[in-house]
């Protein structure tokens, strides 16, 4: 014996609330970062330019 689709309707919903809620935070995300694709890893530049040379702490010589 089957089982009956309206045994089935919750998970449904359910895995379309997911893709709803994907598409969502996906579209809030884009339009926040200024209508530009989220980037992925920071590359060579980024850890060079925004890290200082003691694994990201700053002290007082770095402030004077």
């Amino acid at each position: 014996m089957g089982v009956p689709f309206e045994a089935l309707l919750p998970y449904g919903i359910i895995m379309v609330m997911f893709g709803v809620t994907g598409v969502g935070l996906s579209t809030v995300k884009y339009y926040s970062n200024e209508r530009k694709n989220p980037r992925r890893a920071i590359d060579m530049w980024d850890k060079q330019s925004t890290y200082s040379h003691n694994s990201g702490r700053i002290s007082k010589t770095d402030i004077l």
